[in-house]
């Protein structure tokens, strides 16, 4: 396997290769080069089919008995984004709560009169965003997104029969794509991500008690080792289980198996859940430290 450093400085004269030194020279363009030795290593993988899959249910807002407690409260009656047109009693725009990742979970209750009919949503969250709605476990649909949209504004109908009295959560969850890039002149960086708008039917918006919620502590985030951006929102990674040895959908699925592999391979390995095929790619790294041999590891689809 050879390679070519395009752009390497005349004082280079050498290279290492995992830990390697290996043979180089240097063209009449300046350009280094060399050859690195490959063997293709022999690899063991587990068999898969054989191993005991545990199931967890990655949305457990939309069960009854899921608590929101401890989520933060969308109390701020102002909002720090000069592009968002405050619209609503508090805002819902994820920055002004130290939200600044991807995946975004909305949650707002109201007491039934059994006048709502419907709810409207206008929902910000990026170029290619896409959102779903809840009624308390009632599925009520959802926007898929495209590459024109960065906002999508929606009536979702309510079932039938809600109970006066009742008490009720509207659960949005937002997929959206993080804080936009920020190009010369277009203070794109502050487009605002969240609900600038909504109502309720037939009620005042004040009847609504919003709680936001994204990556487990925002910018007081735990992950230190992937680091904000490379850290999921839903349940189950903000409970830690994407972590080896979670506790036996969206729907999430674990199993423990012994990964013996050299190290610095990434391997391709199918996998068919029913009729949808899913591709992973097996790794020593970066999530291992290891040099080479077998591993304890969990595997997440």
């Amino acid at each position: 396997m050879t390679f070519e450093v395009i752009s390497a400085p005349s004082e280079i004269t050498a290279a290492i290769f995992n830990g390697q030194l290996i043979s180089t020279s240097v063209n009449s363009q300046g350009k280094l080069s060399g050859a690195v030795a490959f063997m293709p290593p022999t690899l063991s993988l587990p068999n898969f089919s054989e191993r005991r899959w545990y199931s967890l249910h990655s949305l457990p807002e939309v069960d009854e008995a899921y608590s929101d407690e401890a989520w933060p409260i969308c109390s701020t009656p102002s909002t720090s984004n000069p592009q968002l047109n405050l619209s609503t009693p508090t805002s819902l725009d994820a920055s002004d709560y130290g939200f600044h990742t991807s995946l975004l979970l909305s949650c707002g209750r109201f007491a039934a009169t059994r006048s709502e009919t419907s709810a409207f949503l206008n929902v910000s969250g990026g170029w290619i965003f896409g959102h779903s709605v809840w009624l308390s476990s009632t599925y009520l649909g959802s926007w898929i997104g495209g590459p024109s949209n960065k906002t999508e504004a929606e009536t979702f109908v309510f079932p039938n029969g809600l109970v006066a009295g009742g008490n009720y959560v509207l659960t949005v969850l937002i997929d959206r794509v993080g804080q936009e890039e920020e190009s010369p002149g277009t203070d794109a960086i502050e487009s605002p991500m969240g609900i600038p708008s909504y109502s309720l039917s037939n009620r005042s918006k004040t009847d609504n008690a919003w709680k936001i919620q994204e990556n487990l502590g925002g910018k007081q985030y735990l992950d230190k080792s992937r680091g904000p951006r490379n850290e999921g929102e839903l349940f189950i990674e903000r409970m830690g289980y994407h972590l080896p040895l979670p506790p036996p959908s969206v729907e999430f699925l674990t199993t423990n198996f012994t990964l013996d592999l050299l190290q610095g391979y990434d391997v391709p390995k199918p996998f068919l859940f029913g009729t949808t095929p899913i591709l992973a790619v097996l790794t020593t790294e970066p999530c291992f430290e290891s040099t080479g041999g077998s591993l304890e590891s969990t595997f997440l689809i």
